[in-house]
């Protein structure tokens, strides 16, 4: 079965660094991010917009549906039984509140017990505390995150995920895409391969998403 984004997540976080504390794993994020101009205060992010090592804002990659539904309180939610190829998503909505989505695998009947795959969101309030996330540029956020990869394969839809090289294994990206152009990386396709990756990528590629996995057994969380 073709699981887009549990796909290309999968083969790094099967192989994960050892394990390690919250704040050594966004450590050297602060220290990469100290010259560039999006350093900034982590108490100037929002925390109800924060992305953290394993969640986003009062949402966490780990819960149950239940607990999602929990720590939206009062907030407004949407269930989309065809999300995405397989998946399922319960969805925060309004204007004025944060854009969340908790991916279930596809369901008809979603309950409270269903254990959250990843967590998404396109929404730009959402910010790394050095401000990095949806709608900054690719070149912005390697001065922060390290290195870019590109890269993306023909048995996952040729969807598009970007790594970052100083970036938590659990966060996986997309770019935006030209609106002429279908991938914001420059592959050699002629190689006849049926996975493909790329360093190199069109200027001006921005972060569209940020998706948030579950830390590997043992991790400590936030």
């Amino acid at each position: 079965m073709t699981i887009s984004r549990l796909l290309a997540a999968g083969f790094v976080l099967a192989s994960c660094a050892p394990e390690q504390s919250d704040d050594a794993a966004l450590g050297h994020i602060a220290e990469a991010a100290a010259d560039t101009a999006l350093q900034r205060d982590a108490n100037s992010v929002d925390p109800a917009h924060r992305i953290t090592l394993d969640g986003l804002g009062p949402y966490r990659a780990g819960m149950t549906i239940g607990e999602f539904r929990s720590a939206a309180g009062d907030t407004g939610l949407e269930f989309d039984p065809d999300f995405m190829v397989d998946l399922s998503a319960l969805c925060t909505t309004g204007e004025e509140t944060p854009s969340v989505c908790a991916v279930v695998y596809m369901t008809e009947s979603l309950t409270d017990d269903h254990g959250i795959a990843y967590l998404t969101t396109a929404d730009p309030r959402f910010r790394t505390p050095d401000g990095i996330g949806p709608g900054v540029s690719l070149a912005d956020a390697e001065a922060v995150l390290g290195p870019a990869t590109l890269s993306f394969s023909y048995a996952n839809e040729s969807r598009e995920f970007i790594r970052f090289a100083h970036a938590p294994e659990n966060w996986l990206f997309t770019p935006s895409r030209d609106e002429v152009e279908q991938f914001a990386g420059f592959y050699d396709l002629s190689t006849g391969a049926e996975h493909f990756e790329t360093a190199q990528y069109r200027p001006g590629t921005l972060i569209d998403s940020v998706d948030i996995y579950p830390l590997p057994d043992g991790q400590a969380r936030p």
